[in-house]
């Protein structure tokens, strides 16, 4: 198996960690005289546009409600596409939940993949994932994999540069690794615990209705495997609808699944847990 991780696993922290202290000012000038030279640029634009300062604050809030402790997952999650949106990119790199673009925008019937705001956009080009890509190769030139007209980043392109200015780096999982190992916190096999993190989020995303352990795993019949099951029983080993359920009540009891997304956690009908 493969599988992208971020080469600065603490990457997404020290990101939480810049927007914390911008938060901790109390006192604007003594600030502005201590503070960086981003942080100078940020802080000006505070007090000039009162609006531009809410867009950020509330910005800032969904990134960290979205932010899930498994960055491995989210970067493999978006990485599976074919394109993302240079704003999703970008995150993707920090490690930082793309789905907190969408939120910041509330435009639901039509999704943004782009930031809202001046400032977060001027903090982002700061750093230097950012940067970097901001400068990459574009369709048309050598090994170029970004449109500006159609603000796409194409992931095969975008994963060999990552990988080439190691920001990401892929890891195999060794023939020799232990086929038996498992979660501490779920007890499940390591090897389906991905599994489950790659495709749950996805699939209930994209659910109509909220649904339940039964029907994602195996009916009340006991005979009859539930939607989840039908569609990812290969993957997963070929297991049992039963041993889905099993698995997926645990799952949805662990720290994992408590840092997903609010709109995907209603997805699941907690009483039927």
């Amino acid at each position: 198996m493969k599988l992208y991780r971020l080469t600065n696993k603490d990457r997404p922290n020290q990101i939480l960690s810049i927007f914390d202290k911008l938060f901790a000012i109390n006192d604007y000038l003594q600030a502005v005289e201590k503070a960086p030279k981003i942080a100078t640029k940020i802080l000006g634009i505070f007090s000039e546009d009162v609006r531009e300062h809410d867009i950020f604050l509330k910005s800032v809030k969904y990134i960290k409600e979205c932010q899930n402790k498994n960055t491995d997952t989210i970067l493999n999650h978006y990485l599976s596409d074919r394109y993302l949106s240079f704003d999703e990119a970008s995150f993707c790199l920090l490690g930082l939940h793309p789905k907190a673009i969408q939120l910041i925008d509330k435009n639901f019937k039509k999704p943004t993949t782009q930031i809202k705001g001046v400032i977060l956009k001027l903090l982002l080009l700061d750093l230097a994932e950012v940067r970097g890509l901001s400068k990459a190769s574009r369709i048309g030139e050598l090994d170029g994999f970004i449109s500006d007209e159609e603000d796409k980043v194409y992931t095969e392109g975008l994963i060999k540069w990552a990988i080439k200015n190691k920001y990401i780096f892929i890891e195999e999982l060794p023939k020799d690794a232990n086929p038996q190992a498992k979660d501490a916190e779920t007890n499940i096999l390591l090897s389906r615990l991905t599994i489950y993190q790659l495709t749950l989020p996805k699939f209930l995303k994209n659910l109509k209705e909220p649904t339940s352990i039964r029907r994602l795993s195996i009916l009340s019949d006991n005979a009859t495997e539930g939607e989840y099951a039908i569609q990812y029983k290969h993957q997963l080993g070929g297991i049992s609808g039963d041993l889905i359920r099993k698995e997926l009540g645990r799952l949805f009891k662990s720290s994992w699944w408590n840092s997903q997304p609010e709109q995907i956690k209603l997805k699941l009908i907690k009483s039927h847990k």
